[in-house]
């Protein structure tokens, strides 16, 4: 581990007595950040798919205790999830 007033640009450390960074370790940081910036982006497509998934499966859990609080069978509920048996639909949501 470096010491305080040391760089060690390869451990992301960068060191400045007074707060302020030269343009040459400003352009580090930069750089950096835009490495982080792109890949952040470049998987935004996944984590969005994923968010949406996730709270479509949550709407659909919240369903399957609405109708079945409601008097909806297991057989009716696995029918309107997509046309499977009532006992794999009790095994998804029960």
């Amino acid at each position: 581990m470096p010491c305080r007033a040391e760089h060690c640009p390869d451990a992301r450390c960068l060191y400045s007595g007074d707060g302020t960074l030269s343009g040459a370790l400003r352009g580090l940081v930069v750089a950096d950040w835009e490495v982080h910036l792109h890949r952040t982006m470049t998987m935004m497509p996944v984590q969005l798919a994923h968010d949406s998934l996730v709270e479509a499966q949550q709407r659909l859990a919240e369903a399957v205790r609405f109708v079945r609080g409601s008097g909806a069978s297991w057989e009716d509920v696995g029918a309107a999830a997509g046309g499977i048996t009532g006992s794999a639909a009790r095994g998804a949501f029960g």
